[in-house]
């Protein structure tokens, strides 16, 4: 009696029990068994004699166990609980264990539960198969099975796997189809005692020919569906050595496919299912070379003139925005005296002074953020009289009635917040000096460009509520403003600034274009292949490295192609692999002398342009007198007209009813503010040049 064991589709362990079995309810149960359990690349034998026999079992076991590489292993699971204790032991005598050979074990266990079980095992122990002897794959057969039922098929199963592509199965069967897309497909190649998974992945292509009376059903290994499930940040898990262009939005297996762009690399899935992610110059090397190849099919083809890139110049132009706050400070002092402002007479006419009032109001609406007032009041304290020298050296006691609000020297400081866009231009030339030397100049140029997103409007116009705050704190060294912008440089015009660019976001931008321009002069200069068909290799994979040592030629590169052609009908197993050859580096692993943006200079850049004469410090002006100058609007300070309305003081004791009547002004305190003039940018604020050189590996290629 033979059977197939099945879990959701799938045989226990990959494999087979068969034998006689007797049982006996309530009595004694015996069974004879010879167990083959099969894993893939390593052999895994687990047994478990539970018994629930209510009186007494015994089992008695022969088992073959196909162990791992050069290593004969034997892995024994007896631990039973039912209803009562389960209880192991083992009384182990192993014999002498050879590859490829035979070798012994025996053991014995016991285990209790309602009654009594023993087992005596004899173990087989066979070592791993090498599938370079030709004599491996002398005897085979495939066991294909569509929705864990198996199939017999018809003409050859075909395999193929490419790099970062997925991995895709045709079978074909007599009479209709019997599954449907997304059916399960598995095969396996057997010989001997040893089952080689080959695939495992779903249906996505039934197609059925009537005259024929021929299935044919295509299916891959999901990889693209189940990449797809996955989110941006589960896929940069997968590969952490590559990065992202700045505005990438892909989603799933785009995204993936973007970001091997900017690695050396392939993404791949085993036999098994498991994401691989495997360097170019990173492959595991095969133990074994292959050294014979089917009806001279080995095809070698040379890189082309038109696929070299050995110079690849990046030109990266960043932008973003500069704050900075221009700081002015204005000191205005009243020509005249307290008795001047009382009697006027030394003047000839009666002195007009602004109030505390209207210098508060006129810097106030000069534009301008405040950074400090400091006023001084005309008289200070509350005298009630003072005494003034006249022209003729006579004094005179003034009597002071009320308070006077005029104000003698008045000290502001503002401060004026804008923003410019700086520009840097950074040109990059990747060079690999090795293949320009053997391929000649074969050169490229490429542009990136970073826009960094920051706002600075909360900047520009704060919510200062009504009130006026300080920008920056009197410490000596700048310290955070209200807005939270920490203003801590400082240009050679003397503003202080903070540049709103993501620094890391920058270096970001230049290193991922430096990466796809490294792996586009990487994946050029391994344009050469080596292709040959053999007996069937199971054990290839495009994480391998494979040294092909043929008649004709002899090297070794990374697997980029494998083809498993299995044809029962035809007798023939056969495999197709191609690997990709290095040529032109300098013998190093894929990489570039690069360290960052490093300091651009930031600092020397100069946020405004240069003024030409400063705005000096107000003055006062008074019209209605006869040497009163016309009017102008680029006066700032106190402007007034003499009080002449009553007459005027000739000298200190002469008063003329009829003063003069000349210009006169509009009365006022002004505040003027200095322009800030950007500077011309017709050209980069900063540029940057650097050659850094990019190493490759060279891979032996060596003519018969």
């Amino acid at each position: 009696m033979a059977k197939r064991h099945y879990i959701a589709g799938r045989p226990i362990a990959g494999g087979v029990i068969a034998g006689e079995s007797q049982t006996i309810p309530i009595g004694k149960a015996s069974a004879l068994l010879e167990t083959r359990t099969y894993s893939a690349g390593q052999a895994i034998a687990r047994l478990d004699p539970s018994l629930r026999a209510v009186g007494r079992a015994s089992t008695q076991l022969d088992t073959r166990v196909t162990a791992a590489t050069g290593r004969a292993v034997a892995w024994i699971d007896a631990a039973t609980y039912t209803r009562g204790q389960s209880v192991c032991g083992f009384d182990t005598s192993a014999g002498e264990i050879i590859a490829k050979a035979a070798a012994s074990t025996g053991i014995t266990a016991r285990t209790y539960t309602t009654g009594q079980s023993t087992a005596d095992m004899l173990t087989r122990v066979i070592g791993e198969i090498d599938w370079s002897d030709v004599a491996a794959s002398q005897s085979w057969q495939t066991v294909t099975r569509l929705d864990g039922v198996e199939v017999l098929t018809t003409g050859a199963i075909e395999i193929e796997a490419e790099e970062s592509s997925a991995r895709v199965a045709t079978i074909s069967v007599v009479g209709p189809p019997t599954a449907e897309v997304d059916s399960t497909l598995d095969v396996d190649l057997v010989v001997g005692d040893h089952v080689e998974p080959l695939f495992r992945g779903r249906v996505t292509e039934p197609q059925f020919d009537p005259a024929r009376r021929v299935t044919t059903y295509e299916a891959t290994d999901q990889i693209q569906r189940r990449i797809d499930s996955l989110t941006r940040e589960q896929i940069e898990g997968l590969t952490p050595e590559a990065t992202t262009e700045n505005g990438n939005d892909d989603q799933g297996w785009r995204y993936l496919r973007h970001r091997l762009e900017s690695w050396p690399g392939s993404f791949d899935t085993t036999r098994d299912g498991f994401f691989r992610a495997t360097r170019w110059d990173g492959a595991d090397l095969m133990p074994n070379a292959i050294t014979a190849a089917i009806d001279r099919s080995e095809r070698l083809s040379l890189v082309r003139a038109d696929q070299v890139r050995n110079r690849v110049k990046l030109e990266a132009r960043l932008s973003w925005i500069r704050l900075a706050i221009r700081e002015h400070t204005n000191t205005w002092v009243a020509p005249y005296s307290l008795c001047d402002f009382l009697t006027g007479r030394r003047l000839g006419y009666q002195v007009s002074l602004p109030m505390t009032e209207t210098v508060t109001d006129a810097i106030s609406s000069a534009g301008w953020d405040i950074e400090s007032i400091n006023l001084q009041p005309l008289m200070n304290g509350d005298a009630e009289f003072v005494d003034c020298r006249l022209r003729d050296s006579s004094s005179q006691r003034i009597v002071i009635v009320g308070e006077i609000d005029a104000i003698r020297q008045a000290r502001w400081t503002l401060t004026k917040r804008y923003s410019r866009t700086l520009q840097a231009a950074l040109g990059v030339t990747l060079d690999v000096a090795s293949s320009v030397s053997r391929f000649g100049l074969r050169d490229s140029t490429q542009s990136v460009s970073y826009r960094d997103p920051a706002d600075d409007s909360s900047f520009l116009r704060p919510d200062a509520g009504g009130e006026t705050q300080p920008l920056l704190g009197t410490g000596a060294s700048p310290t955070a403003t209200s807005d939270g912008f920490d203003l801590s440089g400082t240009d050679p015009k003397g503003d202080r600034f903070v540049d709103q660019l993501d620094g890391g976001a920058a270096e970001d931008i230049v290193t991922d274009a430096i990466n796809r321009a490294m792996t586009q002069i990487a994946s050029a200069h391994r344009g050469t292949t080596l292709s040959v068909q053999t007996l069937v290799r199971p054990d290839i994979e495009r994480h391998h490295r494979v040294e092909m040592q043929l008649p004709f030629v002899t090297s070794q590169g990374k697997v980029s192609r494998v083809r498993h052609v299995l044809d029962t009908e035809a007798g023939s197993a056969t495999t197709d692999v191609e690997i990709r050859i290095f040529q032109g580096g300098d013998g190093q692993p894929v990489s570039a002398d690069w360290s960052g943006l490093g300091d651009m200079g930031l600092s020397n850049v100069k946020t405004r342009a240069d003024d030409p004469t400063p705005l000096p410090d107000p003055g006062t002006y008074v019209g209605g007198l006869d040497d009163s100058p016309p009017e102008s609007e680029d006066w700032h300070g106190w402007i007034y007209n003499a009080n002449t309305d009553t007459g005027w003081w000739a000298d200190s004791s002469t008063f003329d009813p009829n003063p003069p009547s000349n210009e006169t002004y509009s009365t006022g305190f002004a505040v003027r503010t200095p322009p800030i003039e950007m500077p011309d940018q017709e050209t980069a604020d900063v540029e940057d040049n650097r050659t850094i050189a990019v190493h490759l590996p060279e891979d032996p290629l060596v003519y018969a």
